[in-house]
Parts: structure tokens; C-alpha cells; sequence
């Protein structure tokens, strides 16, 4: 599987398929065979933290924010770089002035600036979402891994996360995106995989994909996407971007 830069790849199949796994497995959270490389520098065998170190960060299906900061704290905790000795020297060293630059920016681009001294438990799920996407982003990953950032929203906050997702890979990030909404993955990717019992079974387009036998057999069924969705599927298969992402 390859996720260029500044690309939305989708990865998409049932439940069970492994999808959750595959991610874990890319980012160091468990052991597997096989190899991962960015830019040609092997990570196998590396520790989750040399790895987000290199460049590759994640989301969560569980928010996993601190409930105890704000939203501009969360986001701080995520654009700092620490080491073995960075406690000592907040000890030992007086305090320094942090650069909230890229904080203020990634906020306003996903719409948060208004929410930077708010606590995350005060906030809807679909804004602890979108913090949890910021905090990812704000820490300049090269790729960006992001498990159903869709579940539990609504159809109107779901519709508002396409054209967001699209700007993240604009910002030069890979974007993998794993999610069962459908109507999401093929209006916002670029490009798509299909994970079956571990397995892919099928890649490509938007278009491709959705009538791929294959995938139709293995999770598609006999479902009927909206005509809208459809069109825009075919438009980025054919290297157009839909009005309402650009």
C-alpha cells in the first residue's frame, strides 16, 4: 500500500476486516510482518514514538484528548518536542515563550479558533473530532493516519469533514483515511484501497472501486449510493475535483 504526499488514500472493507490493525500495525502499536518506509527509510522494529518521530501520526477512534486542558493545551502538547531530558529542563530552565503560530493556523483551518480556551468535555463530538484531527496535524506530520473520523457525527458534520480533509492533504500530509461512510470516502480520496480478512482485495479509483465485483461481493453489496456522490466518485477518478471541495 502506498500513500503519496499530498494525497487521500482510503481504506476501506467490513467489520473485522483488519482495517484498526493496519493502522496500529503502520504506526508501532503492535507487532507485525512485513515492512513500512517513508521516503525510503525503513521503520520496521521502531517504537510508536521513533515513528511519529519520523513523521507518521495518527488519530484514534476514542478521542484520547486530555480532558483536563484546553483545546489550545491539547494542541501545544502535540507541536512541542520532547526528550528524556526536556522535564529536567523545565525544572531547571525558566520558561520559555511558545510559538502558537501554527496552532492559531490549523485551528481556523479546521474551524477552532473559537474554541482554543474551551475544555474538550465541554465541546460536541463531532468539535473532540476535529481537535483530535488538529492535534494530528499540528505536530507537521509527513502522513497522517486517521481511524473513522466520521463515527458518531451527524450527516451535516460528516458532509463538513471532505473538503477539511482535503485542505490536511493539500498541506503536503499523505492522508490515510479509514471509515464506513461511504458517501466520505469516495468524495474526499483519491485513491482507494480494500481490506478483507487482512487482505487487500482491490485498489483504486473512487470509481473503480465502487464497481469493482470484488468489492461489491465483499462489502458494497447491492447498496445504491446518490447520484451526487456517484458523479463526484467518477469526477476523481478522472482527476477533477467536485465544486464543493474546491
Amino acid at each position: 500500500m502506498e500513500i503519496p504526499t499530498g494525497k487521500l488514500v482510503g481504506l476501506i472493507g467490513p467489520n473485522g476486516a483488519g482495517k484498526t490493525t493496519c493502522i496500529d500495525a503502520l504506526s508501532g502499536f503492535v507487532s507485525a510482518k512485513g515492512s513500512i518506509a517513508v521516503d525510503e527509510h525503513s521503520l520496521k522494529g521502531l517504537p510508536a514514538y521513533r515513528r511519529f518521530r519520523s513523521g507518521v501520526s495518527r488519530t484514534f477512534q476514542a478521542q484520547e484528548l486530555f480532558d483536563d486542558l484546553t483545546v489550545r493545551e491539547n494542541l501545544s502538547v502535540a507541536s512541542s518536542t520532547t526528550r528524556w531530558w526536556s522535564m529536567i529542563a523545565d525544572i531547571a530552565l525558566p520558561p520559555y515563550k511558545v510559538d502558537t503560530s501554527d496552532i492559531d493556523a490549523v485551528a481556523a483551518e479546521l474551524g477552532l479558533e473559537d474554541l482554543l480556551d474551551e475544555l474538550p468535555s465541554s465541546l460536541s463530538l463531532g468539535q473532540q473530532k476535529l481537535v483530535s484531527v488538529a492535534r494530528s496535524v499540528v505536530s507537521r506530520p509527513a502522513f497522517l493516519l486517521l481511524d473513522e473520523p466520521a463515527a458518531g457525527l451527524d450527516t451535516d458534520a460528516t458532509g463538513e469533514l471532505s473538503p477539511l480533509l482535503r485542505r490536511i492533504a493539500a498541506r503536503g500530509i499523505g492522508v490515510l483515511l479509514i471509515d464506513h461512510d461511504m458517501g466520505l470516502v469516495l468524495n474526499a480520496c483519491d485513491y482507494i484501497y480494500v481490506l478483507e480478512f487482512g487482505k487487500i482485495i482491490a485498489e483504486g479509483t473512487p470509481a473503480q472501486v465502487r464497481t469493482d465485483p470484488k468489492v461489491v461481493a465483499a462489502y458494497l453489496g447491492k447498496q445504491e449510493l446518490p447520484d451526487d456522490i456517484a458523479q463526484d466518485a467518477i469526477a476523481l477518478s478522472e482527476n477533477k475535483i467536485p465544486d464543493e471541495v474546491a
